[in-house]
């Protein structure tokens, strides 16, 4: 699971790149604007943090075949994947600089 402060880091990113809170966008609401946001937030669970489709679910409060669904979408849309790659490396420096400082 993620640890507390990658998960802080994660939501703050996503709200500030879609301009959505975060609750919004965990949501069951399926307006594409926030699916979309939502979407951001799989693939960098999936490519970065490594998680599985069940567990990703776990997170969002979603079914797997959503999360795949989900991933599907990213693949097929490239304005989308390069979102969320240019997110997944914000969200990553932003913790590795986290993580540096602290120890």
């Amino acid at each position: 699971m993620l640890d507390i402060e990658l998960k802080n880091i994660l939501k703050e990113e996503v709200e500030k790149s879609t301009g959505f809170h975060y609750n919004d966008i965990v949501s069951i609401c399926r307006i594409p604007e926030l699916v979309k946001a939502r979407d951001l937030i799989v693939w960098f669970l999936f490519t970065k943090e490594r998680m599985g489709l069940s567990s990703i679910g776990r997170f969002l409060d979603k079914d797997h075949s959503t999360i795949a669904s989900s991933l599907k979408r990213i693949k097929k849309d490239r304005r989308l994947k390069k979102s969320a790659v240019l997110l997944s490396n914000k969200i990553i420096k932003r913790y590795d600089k986290h993580y540096k400082k602290n120890l």
